[in-house]
């Protein structure tokens, strides 16, 4: 063993207490009796199991809230086969109310110089806003947009660009923000994250705001340090 490693081995045993340092021209080193030495061990160690425990209980409550969130939002499904994707979007494309934005590129899920998405120009004429950004080679612009000229015409906002980084529909994003009745629950821990702005049956600032303050954040606030009737004011502003 090298005198550095030495060295290295005697200052943990210092830092654990099983051994004191003397200190002079010449390091020295003695022994702790090991009845102490390790007792103090022992203590530590209880120490952090002590920390364990209550971490874990503290814990165990928003794991428990998130096993009973049936939120379909909170579910993830993977989908290869070009069909089943299609398919999928197609029967988002008939459950949208307000919008659809997309982020499009080849390779396409579905034939779009052969086939036309029926259910994009059902939704036009619902109402339904369609806007989509599409990765497009310069060669191909002109034959591209001859073939998306009837979205054009019925109302889709089409942006060109070189270069996407990914593919992606958001279908009724603010409408899905609006719907979340799920009551707010009391946080446990000290990281807080939020998937959303807003609860309940309205809206509490838009998150698409960079500025906007966390409504979440203001609630967990309101129900740990007030009261029903408390006066409470930040700055020149005051919230009954």
């Amino acid at each position: 063993m090298s005198r550095r490693k030495v060295y290295e081995v005697l200052a943990k045993l210092v830092q654990k207490g099983l051994c004191t340092e003397t200190l002079g021209k010449v390091k020295k080193y003695s022994p702790v009796n090991p009845k102490v030495g390790f007792d103090n061990l022992f203590k530590e160690i209880e120490k952090k199991k002590r920390k364990l425990t209550d971490l874990s209980e503290a814990l165990l409550p928003l794991y428990l809230s998130e096993k009973e969130n049936i939120n379909p939002l909170d579910y993830i499904q993977v989908l290869r086969e070009k069909s089943r994707i299609a398919e999928k979007v197609y029967s988002l494309e008939r459950m949208a109310k307000e919008e659809v934005l997309s982020f499009s590129k080849a390779p396409y899920a579905m034939n779009i110089s052969t086939r036309m998405n029926e259910e994009e120009f059902r939704g036009l004429e619902r109402g339904v806003k369609y806007k989509a950004i599409c990765e497009v080679v310069e060669a191909r612009k002109l034959d591209f947009i001859k073939r998306r000229g009837m979205y054009m015409e019925g109302g889709e906002e089409i942006r060109v660009v070189n270069e996407l980084p990914m593919k992606m529909i958001i279908f009724d994003d603010r409408k899905q923000q609006k719907m979340n009745k799920d009551k707010p629950k009391i946080e446990t821990t000290t990281l807080w994250d939020f998937a959303t702005q807003n609860y309940g049956d309205k809206t509490h600032g838009d998150n698409k705001y960079r500025g906007v303050t966390p409504a979440f954040v203001i609630w967990n606030l309101l129900q740990r340090y007030t009261k029903e009737g408390d006066l409470v004011e930040q700055g020149l502003n005051k919230i009954n």
